[in-house]
């Protein structure tokens, strides 16, 4: 509660803008967080695009097409940015600016998805390439908005022991007796 009375007179969208630059601020320093959105997210994540990019290598075999590639880049941002919203909306609790901004921006990512299917041209443009990519780098990013407090990806994570002295499958007795107080 002390948090409510706390931002109890900030306007949400203050409140909202301080929420993002602490969960963009907070992993800037984290190896293991970017390991992960290197491997994770962009590699594995993207599998289908470094496929249709491997077409491309002469000798590999298959016939390349711009337009699957295309495809690959216009499947691949929804789910990273919608997945990532939602997860950003799911673990928000009671901070209702937080859990609207997770929905709106998985709106955002599916109706950009969508139109950019739909209004594909061949051959492809600047403009659609350019919003290919820039689809991808803002999934990305709500991928590190909705994981940057996530003490799972941080390396200087608190120890969750610590509170009790240490691993609590080694205490065996507390030390220390009750002797002397009246009961």
């Amino acid at each position: 509660m002390a948090e409510l009375s706390e931002t109890q007179g900030d306007n949400s969208f203050v409140l909202l803008g301080r929420e993002l630059r602490q969960r963009l601020a907070t992993p800037l320093n984290q190896f293991s967080f970017w390991v992960f959105v290197l491997i994770g997210v962009i590699l594995s994540g993207g599998i289908a695009i470094w496929v249709e990019v491997a077409k491309f290598i002469p000798g590999i075999g298959a016939v390349p097409h711009v337009e699957t590639l295309r495809t690959a880049l216009d499947t691949y941002f929804p789910a990273i940015g919608c997945a990532a919203a939602v997860q950003l909306a799911f673990a928000a609790e009671h901070k209702k600016y937080l859990v609207s901004f997770g929905y709106l921006v998985t709106v955002f990512f599916a109706v950009s998805s969508v139109l950019m299917l739909l209004l594909e041209k061949t051959p492809a443009t600047f403009i659609s390439w350019s919003s290919d990519a820039i689809g991808c780098l803002l999934a990305i990013l709500m991928w590190c908005i909705a994981n940057g407090l996530d003490v799972t990806y941080q390396d200087t994570a608190p120890n969750p022991d610590a509170p009790v002295g240490g691993p609590v499958q080694t205490l065996t007795s507390l030390p220390g007796d009750t002797s002397g107080f009246a009961t």
